[in-house]
């Protein structure tokens, strides 16, 4: 097989331009979310590395964020939560609740532990709030003998600024749904 000058010239020139590419364009090199680049830091241990953060979901555009416990699934040391994002607008009511657990002083997400609920609803004048279970991802159906319908029943309040209280459940404005601090 013969070797031409023409396919060696060519690789070296698209090393040379990688080279360049990556030299011009820092964003190539290096990860815009690592957290540390400092030089004095000893040649064997790597960067610490911060990842983005998550997108941002449907449910919680505009959300008031709040907790309510799930007391059936909690044990000494291990409480759970359902995570709800509440959207408010007119007299349209919709409310998505997600499980989520608090170990060690630290929140994290179930991947399907306690199911997650979608509902929809509305306000009468009231102040009641009347939503109905339009979907759930994880979740047993209720037994016919257990009075459990997917329909609830609330009243609805704003107590302050940036909050509303929905039954029990205060949800904020002011709580990040991405925030690992346990309610």
């Amino acid at each position: 097989m013969k070797i031409r000058w023409r396919h060696i010239t060519v690789f070296a020139l698209s090393l040379i331009l990688f080279g360049a590419a990556v030299i011009c364009f820092p964003i190539l090199r290096k990860p815009s979310y690592v957290a540390s680049t400092s030089t004095t830091a000893e040649p064997d241990k790597l960067p610490v590395v911060v990842p983005p953060p998550p997108p941002e979901l449907p449910e919680y555009r505009d959300a008031y964020i709040g907790y309510e416990p799930i007391r059936h699934m909690s044990s000494p040391g291990d409480a759970w939560y359902y995570q709800g994002a509440l959207r408010v607008n007119g007299s349209t009511i919709e409310l998505y609740k997600s499980p989520v657990s608090c170990q060690n002083n630290e929140l994290s997400w179930s991947a399907s532990d306690g199911g997650f609920f979608w509902y929809q609803g509305k306000i009468n004048e009231n102040g009641i709030a009347t939503l109905t279970l339009l979907k759930c991802d994880y979740c047993l159906e209720p037994a016919a003998h257990s009075g459990k319908t997917g329909i609830i029943r609330e009243q609805i309040s704003y107590p302050s600024p940036g909050t509303v209280q929905l039954g029990k459940v205060v949800y904020s404005r002011a709580i990040s749904p991405h925030s690992r601090l346990c309610p």
